[in-house]
């Protein structure tokens, strides 16, 4: 079963696109994965509205293609998450952060931010009476900067 599955890694997985069965290498070392990796460990900083968008045009890949290389590499674990990094500088001490949390994940999000979540301070989940704009974000933080 092992050699099945490391063979199958080495493939690629499948993906569907336009009724065309289209296999994409997974390894880290492919070159197209290599551009788009390169970017989005090392030449990013702070927080970017459209990162995808930046990364393909840094990186020269069509933004499609870095969506779907980056999902098939999730998908095969040859990465393990996709996420911006809060670096510390030129922040204030804090801030208030409200977050937009699935239903039937909320109490589990709460838990692990008021638990192991070092940037977290204050953490409270709110609702509210009616829909209304904001409404969906029930969890809040207080973001903490680290010194």
């Amino acid at each position: 079963m092992r050699n099945l599955r490391s063979a199958a890694r080495k493939v690629g997985q499948v993906c569907l696109r336009g009724g065309l069965i289209v296999m994409l290498p997974v390894e880290h070392n492919d070159p197209i994965n290599a551009k788009i990796l390169a970017i989005s460990e090392d030449k990013i900083e702070g927080f970017v509205r459209e990162p995808f968008e930046e990364i393909a045009s840094r990186s020269g890949v069509g933004v499609d293609v870095v969506m779907a290389r980056i999902a098939a590499m999730l998908r095969a674990r040859t990465i393990r998450r996709v996420r911006q990094t809060l670096l510390a500088t030129n922040l204030a001490e804090g801030a208030l952060v409200a977050w937009k949390v699935p239903e039937h994940k909320i109490d589990a999000a709460f838990d692990w931010m008021f638990q192991r979540d070092p940037f977290s301070g204050h953490v409270v989940l709110r609702s509210t009476d009616t829909v209304s704009a904001g409404s969906d974000y029930k969890l809040w933080t207080t973001l903490k900067v680290p010194q």
